[in-house]
């Protein structure tokens, strides 16, 4: 399976020394703002449109940062092949219910609403709450897996591409790709907007597209 990143996020770990920059910061208040997360400070994007948006800590700048997202994302499954596809967004660790009540269920929201072929299919929830990732859960992919219910409801509805807002190991998205295939439904591309990484890549806005093993 092919992951495809809109940009890439700074690790918080100890393995980056080097001191925080603007454009890690940028990346970090976009995925921040995506979250609904608090943060400081703010960052400004142009939009396609020429214009620039602000990203801040307040409900307008949560809603620009979904724009912007879902703007980049709806562009890359578009340069991906996809003018029509099924978006199954990963569940939120305590999503439990079918449903886009979660950030990657507005994130798909959002990419159907600016590219209407691109169908927003929240589907996918667990059967019992996980701990979060940043609590040292859903590290596990089969634990994941094991732990998925409602793909039954994406059988034979066309092609099927997964959406996250961050991958970093990785976990949710095998889960999720070896789930489905449990069932018949392959996938062949997953989305997110930004990449875990541990150590300064060429451009944090331009990601190179991934082979994800073990799907």
């Amino acid at each position: 399976m092919r992951l495809h990143s809109a940009i890439c996020y700074r690790s918080g770990g100890e393995e980056w020394d080097d001191p925080w920059e603007d454009r890690h910061y940028r990346a970090r208040n976009l995925v921040k703002a995506l979250k609904c997360k608090p943060f400081n400070g703010y960052s400004d994007f142009r939009g396609t449109d020429g214009k620039y948006y602000r990203v801040q800590d307040s409900p307008a700048g949560q809603e620009v940062a979904l724009l912007i997202a879902g703007t980049w994302i709806g562009k890359m499954m578009e340069e991906a092949g996809y003018e029509h596809a099924v978006v199954v967004p990963i569940p939120a660790s305590d999503h439990v219910a079918a449903g886009g009540d979660f950030t990657g269920g507005r994130l798909a929201a959002k990419i159907m609403e600016l590219r209407p072929g691109l169908v927003a299919a929240p589907a996918l929830h667990f059967a019992t709450a996980m701990a979060a990732s940043s609590a040292g859960g859903g590290r596990n992919s089969q634990v994941v897996q094991a732990n998925l219910r409602g793909g039954e409801a994406l059988l034979d509805r066309g092609p099927i591409v997964l959406l996250d807002d961050v991958y970093t190991t990785g976990a949710h998205i095998r889960g999720a790709a070896r789930y489905l295939a449990s069932l018949g439904i392959q996938v062949e591309d997953s989305f997110v907007l930004a990449r875990t990484v541990w150590q300064e890549p060429a451009n944090m806005f331009q990601c190179p597209v991934e082979e994800i093993d073990g799907c």
